[in-house]
């Protein structure tokens, strides 16, 4: 049973439970560090919008889980075959009080160009704050102009998860036009795009 004296460490009982009281949906500035080469006043030849993005995978990560990311690029995402495919890859997550692990954090996004990180606190506690983040940027980054300024699908997926690229694919470039949703890989899509159901 839960009493008002068992708080949770990150979440006081009077705290506002109000979005938007945490994520500015509107403010691109949020974001304290992107991928270098964003666009916004043009995302038709952004690396992660426009006509040669089929699958945009956003993956949930934590500052600290620098082996996890690492693990991801050296096997189902690495960029070279993603590319081939028309996928590209970014890491989200949010801040910590770890001025280390901010710092390395700003090398590994120099080196790979892949980290997205909006101004919350990364906790578990506020996974859902990670998850508007990721959609938040995409609707920043890839607004919707036309019928190829914003990739066909978008997956949301975690570091310590393995995603099958090849099935993944298949499945996406195989569905027909579907007013479901699809649950097990939780894929977010805008107007006019595919969305597939996959039966386990």
């Amino acid at each position: 049973m839960f009493f008002f004296s068992d708080q949770l460490s990150t979440w006081n009982v009077n705290q506002s439970l109000n979005i938007e009281d945490y994520l500015d949906y509107s403010n691109a500035d949020s974001f304290l560090i992107e991928p270098i080469g964003i666009d916004r006043a043009d995302n038709s030849t952004s690396y992660f919008c426009g006509p040669n993005v089929t699958i945009l995978i956003l993956v949930a990560s934590a500052p600290s889980h620098f082996l996890a990311r690492n693990a991801v690029r050296e096997t189902w995402g690495k960029r070279d075959e993603l590319e081939k495919n028309g996928i590209r890859l970014a890491f989200v997550l949010g801040v910590t009080h770890n001025d280390t692990v901010e710092e390395e954090l700003m090398e590994e996004e120099d080196k790979h160009g892949d980290i997205i990180q909006e101004d919350f606190i990364d906790s578990y506690h506020n996974l859902t704050l990670k998850t508007l983040a990721m959609l938040k940027w995409v609707n920043l980054t890839c607004p919707i102009r036309n019928e190829t300024s914003y990739p066909q699908f978008i997956l949301k997926t975690d570091d310590d998860m393995f995603t099958n690229i090849h099935r993944l694919l298949k499945i996406a470039l195989d569905a027909p036009p579907s007013s479901k949703m699809m649950y097990e890989f939780k894929l977010f899509c805008f107007t006019n795009c595919k969305v597939i159901v996959i039966s386990v």
